[in-house]
């Protein structure tokens, strides 16, 4: 728990607020973990397929071992904590995923993972097993989210199908956009143009004391919040808001 609870608290190199506190909320990731696999949830671990989570396990091996290469353990944590709560929406887990992630978290929980790779069956250490791998087309999404931008600020996000034809895309911007640029060979629009940046019209002056006056709040604004400084409940905040 202690381990993945540094590890869990942001880049290595940086410094890092300690609480105790949020070695409870760690704890209870390392706890769901161990339900699954154990079987003392109410999701099965089967030896059949679970397509429903096959996208969600394949970018979770690629992510975890591409955030280890790099030593990322706190976004590869996160990763894991998300497929993992992906896991608990079924009724059912293959077999086979529950032991590519228990190699995943092995590196950072050696003990438990052991343990749980006992648990599914095998005698062997774990140490000894090939790493875990991913199919990179189960790894691309079907949606896109577009960000819908009006003078340079994010006014919306739409997601849809990444194939979406044109005249679909326009009539879901036309709350948001003047005007659509798309390719007039192809009927699909390329990801490269679907955000666009619209000019508004002029807007009216305010008078020059309420200019001043928002002008003012808005400096203050930016001086309380560079004032402030990182509180450590912030990391045992998004451990709970994550594994919840």
């Amino acid at each position: 728990t202690l381990r993945l609870y540094e590890m869990f608290m942001g880049p290595l190199k940086d410094e890092k607020p300690w609480s105790t506190s949020g070695l409870q909320a760690a704890r209870k990731f390392i706890d769901r973990v161990y339900r699954l696999v154990v079987g003392e949830s109410n999701i099965k671990v089967v030896d059949e397929d679970t397509p429903n989570l096959a996208k969600s396990y394949n970018k979770t091996v690629k992510k975890v071992t591409h955030d280890y290469e790099e030593i990322s353990f706190n976004t590869a944590i996160a990763q894991m904590m998300i497929f993992v709560n992906d896991c608990y929406k079924e009724q059912k887990v293959s077999k086979s995923y529950m032991e590519g992630l228990v190699k995943l978290i092995s590196p950072i929980c050696p003990h438990i993972g052991e343990e749980m790779w006992n648990i599914l069956g095998h005698n062997d250490s774990l140490a000894y097993e090939t790493w875990p791998t991913y199919d990179e087309a189960l790894c691309v999404d079907d949606t896109l989210t577009i960000g819908v931008q009006i003078n340079g600020k994010l006014r919306a996000t739409l997601n849809v199908a990444k194939d979406t034809p044109s005249n679909e895309l326009e009539a879901k911007y036309e709350r948001y956009l003047e005007d659509l640029y798309y390719d007039e060979e192809e009927d699909v629009v390329p990801p490269e143009l679907l955000e666009e940046v619209v000019e508004e019209p002029p807007r009216s002056r305010a008078p020059k004391g309420k200019r001043r006056r928002k002008k003012q709040a808005k400096k203050e604004k930016i001086q309380r919040e560079r004032s402030q400084k990182i509180d450590s409940k912030v990391m045992e905040y998004w451990l709970n808001k994550i594994i919840l």
